[in-house]
């Protein structure tokens, strides 16, 4: 899937839905980006400041705009984070999930094509991450043995 690989060579990523609570799964992945050296822009409308940088109440609010956005939000806010994304001009947009593109409501798959957004819907960063840990790695190979894991250029 080469929207993976254009997502993942992008420089400055939103991470939309970012956990105020620091031992948050989102948390996590937002720190795996940042420590990569990506210039991880943090995304809540609760939040002023997370692990020490501004945080921005949306995604038109983010100067310097982003290259692409990591949405950590519950099913049912993803459509609308999707159609703020390409408003604001976001082309790559990542939905989190587990077990799929299955998992992402339609509603957000529609949103990303009515906005011809390239759109990585229900797939976890961590196992798709050059030398990540082995238990990602072993998510990783589970899916590949399944035929799920999304395949890239």
């Amino acid at each position: 899937m080469p929207a993976i690989d254009n997502f993942l060579a992008a420089k400055r990523i939103a991470f939309i839905g970012v956990s105020r609570n620091p031992k948050e799964f989102s948390r996590m992945l937002f720190r795996e980006f940042r420590t990569r050296g990506y210039d991880v822009v943090p995304v809540h409308p609760d939040a002023r400041e997370i692990e020490d940088l501004v945080c921005y109440p949306s995604i038109d609010a983010v100067t310097p705009p982003p290259e692409a956005a990591m949405l950590l939000l519950p099913k049912p806010k993803l459509a609308d984070a999707v159609r703020a994304c390409g408003a604001a001009g976001v082309r790559l947009v990542w939905a989190y999930g587990v077990t799929g593109e299955k998992e992402i409501p339609a509603d957000a798959h529609a949103a990303a094509a009515e906005h011809g957004l390239d759109f990585i819907a229900g797939h976890c960063p961590f196992m798709l991450l050059p030398d990540t840990g082995a238990i990602h790695r072993f998510h990783g190979w589970i899916w590949s043995l399944l035929g799920k894991m999304p395949e890239r250029v």
